[in-house]
């Protein structure tokens, strides 16, 4: 009985190191489910200012020179402006870079950064299934080895 014994500490401790291990997994999974979200959220706020853009654009098109117009400059506030030249935008192209474009190919441009951000949140979801189908298996382990060791406790208490 004791060699039994023994063996049935030694099982119990093992489970019980890959439960651990399985808790450490588990922990650094919902760390990058975490970030994935935040990504996520900083994508759909940057789609929502290139709507707002688009927007606008689109209402400048039926702008008249000379029309007054508020300029957001941040915070909430505002300054009034005139419109002067309703044919082209300046737009950022990236690396502090920024171009004068006609309304509609700066429309092009915003609508094809949409689209881009539109497949890399699509990208964030197929990595975040792939992060919770990892959590459902480490669950599913865990809960296992539980059984386990709650078996094995049983065993060891009815040897006594």
């Amino acid at each position: 009985m004791m060699i039994c014994n023994g063996k049935m500490e030694t099982n119990i401790r093992e489970k019980q190191e890959e439960l651990q291990r399985i808790l450490v997994d588990a922990e650094n999974y919902k760390r990058q489910a975490e970030e994935v979200v935040r990504r996520v959220q900083m994508i759909m706020s940057s789609r929502e200012e290139i709507g707002t853009a688009k927007k606008a654009l689109m209402s400048l098109k039926a702008k008249k020179r000379g029309t007054e117009v508020l300029i957001p400059i941040g915070a909430g506030s505002y300054i009034i402006g005139e419109l002067r030249n309703i044919k082209s935008v300046i737009i950022d192209i990236g690396a502090n870079i920024s171009l004068e474009k006609s309304v509609e190919e700066t429309i092009e441009i915003l609508e094809r950064r949409d689209r881009e951000l539109e497949h890399s949140i699509q990208k964030f979801q197929r990595i975040a299934s792939q992060i919770n189908t990892k959590l459902l298996e480490l669950d599913s382990r865990s809960r296992e080895i539980m059984r386990e060791l709650q078996t094995e406790r049983e065993l060891a208490n009815k040897e006594k």
